[in-house]
């Protein structure tokens, strides 16, 4: 595991919901919060670099869930979330 992961999971969320979570707690625990967090024009360093790194690492399991919340919404499932396209 990267330094700069483990930096990221041991982050404290400084609002919202999720307030005094640690970031690790969040990824466990409510990844799609993590991807909601990058649609935000306002988030600041470092958290916004926090997000986008665990988004990255966790790709693959947020696309799943995309797509099935796609797939009970419109019986639709095609992932287009990339990670890249946030930057």
């Amino acid at each position: 595991m990267s330094d700069s992961l483990e930096k990221a999971r041991k982050h404290v969320m400084p609002f919202g919901k999720n307030k005094g979570k640690a970031l690790r707690w969040i990824e466990n625990n409510d990844l799609m919060y993590l991807d909601w967090l990058t649609s935000l024009d306002n988030l600041r360093e470092p958290l916004l670099s926090f997000v986008e790194d665990l988004c990255r690492e966790n790709e693959n399991e947020i696309c799943q869930k995309i797509d099935a919340r796609d797939e009970a919404i419109q019986g639709d499932s095609d992932c287009e979330w990339d990670w890249r396209d946030e930057t």
